[in-house]
């Protein structure tokens, strides 16, 4: 799936307080694109968000580094970068304030290349302990690593305000401030690089487009140029799709679909089609979050109830005409199949169960989706108890694919598998299923009711 779509999908699970989903959709677009620094700042503050849920205090830091004690121990151990980054990021589930945690992840982060994942990661630390000496050592010298001298010095100057007789951190901020010195002096003499290029009017616009890039804060500025463009062409498909992206941005959603459907005028290309669809699936998820929350402030009322169950299911029904349409499209695309078959599956017909079955068989080869479409085909053949062979089966080849063993989804297959022994009869498998969740996470869901219940 589009890693903005995935995104869009956690931030909206993140808004309605679903904390657990959001979570797994912003590691997952953080396992295939690690410098994807939104979703990493979105993960953070999920954690967070989850942990405090559990009270944040003693007890939960106790249970918490529990809970991650094995993957505390793997990200010590030999192994890649990514691997140990993997690690650390399991850690941070269950210990999501970990200074210690959080320092191994953006050193992990930068020995494999990814160095404003690093940086983000410090600063994340850095909000929260802002006169922390080691972080601020770690921070300054990756600010350098990047040339970007000034907020490197910044460090350093905050380092030797808290230790002024330290005379290495006095060095090192003189030896910074000549390399910001000397880095401004060769920008300023070198030539423009309007200079470079002969069509100046192209450099002119190259440069635009880079400064929306790296200022979105500036974009009433950028909405203006586009408008600007699209006055001598109102044809300029580029134009209206980056305006479009613009009104998003600003939630000024209505122009934001005009700008969308004027582009699909001009050439119905596919991502633009998309485009329209993505901003209409998330109108629709904002009025079922809007009639979920009065819903919730007003349990007893059954109008309100009906009407956020009506509100879900418009966003489903489109969901599924939309996927099923882009799957049409493009029927080798696994990632639409998988994100086809989630919304299958929460349809929940016995022919839509059928048809993610399918979706999810092809989304395992992909390895990408392998552990969670392996859960999901669990999931779905538990649906019918003349397959449940086949969800215990593959419930069992998930949790081998899983990397932490006291992780939420390893959590969540043993009680699966708990669950299936159980409806099976076979109490003593069922046990001891529970058992092993029990023994990670004393209070997942009804766990200890089912070992009461079964001893």
């Amino acid at each position: 799936m589009d890693p903005d779509l995935l995104f869009a999908r956690g931030r909206d699970a993140a808004d309605r307080g679903n904390y657990e989903y959001a979570v797994d959709v912003f590691r997952d677009i953080l396992r295939f694109n690690p410098d994807h620094l939104n979703a990493r700042i979105a993960l953070r503050g999920c954690e967070v968000a989850r942990f405090q849920e559990k009270g944040g205090g003693l007890k939960a830091k106790v249970l918490g580094f529990l809970s991650g004690f094995g993957d505390f121990v793997a990200m010590h151990l030999p192994g890649s970068p990514d691997r140990r980054a993997e690690r650390c990021e399991n850690y941070l589930e269950h210990m999501p304030l970990s200074t210690y945690a959080l320092k191994k992840l953006a050193v992990a982060c930068r020995a494999g290349g990814h160095l404003d994942a690093a940086v983000n990661t410090l600063e994340f630390v850095r909000q929260r302990l802002p006169d922390k000496p080691a972080i601020l050592r770690m921070l300054g010298e990756m600010y350098a690593e990047k040339e970007d001298y000034a907020r490197a010095v910044r460090c350093y100057e905050q380092l030797a305000r808290l230790r002024p007789a330290d005379r290495q951190i006095g060095d090192r901020l003189r030896n910074l401030s000549a390399a910001e010195h000397m880095h401004r002096s060769r920008l300023e003499e070198a030539k423009s690089y309007r200079e470079q290029i002969r069509d100046v009017k192209k450099a002119v616009e190259l440069e635009e487009e880079q400064h929306i890039v790296r200022t979105a804060d500036d974009a009433d500025q950028a909405i203006a140029r586009y408008q600007a463009k699209l006055k001598e062409n109102p044809k300029d498909l580029e134009a209206l799709l980056k305006l479009g992206d613009l009104y998003q941005m600003k939630e000024q959603f209505k122009f934001a679909m005009a700008a969308y459907k004027q582009a699909l005028e001009v050439q119905p290309r596919y991502d633009v089609r998309t485009r329209i669809g993505d901003l209409e699936l998330r109108l629709l998820k904002r009025r079922e979050a809007e009639v979920a929350e009065a819903a919730k402030a007003h349990p007893d009322d059954e109008a309100l109830q009906a009407k956020a169950k009506e509100a879900h299911r418009a966003w489903l029904e489109a969901a599924l005409k939309e996927f099923k349409g882009r799957l049409a499209e493009h029927p080798t695309e696994i990632p639409l199949a998988y994100n086809l078959a989630l919304l299958l599956w929460e349809e929940g017909s016995p022919d839509s169960i059928q048809e993610a079955i399918t979706l999810f068989q092809r989304a395992v080869e992909d390895p990408r989706h392998k552990l969670h479409a392996r859960f999901m085909l669990g999931q779905c053949f538990a649906k019918d108890r003349r397959t449940r062979d086949m969800a215990i089966d593959q419930f069992q080849q998930a949790l081998e694919m899983v990397t932490s063993p006291t992780g939420e989804m390893a959590k969540a297959i043993q009680y699966n598998l708990g669950l299936l022994h159980e409806q099976a009869g076979d109490r003593a498998k069922a046990l001891e299923w529970y058992k092993k969740v029990f023994a990670t996470d004393a209070g997942y869901r009804d766990v200890r009711a089912k070992i009461e219940q079964l001893s």
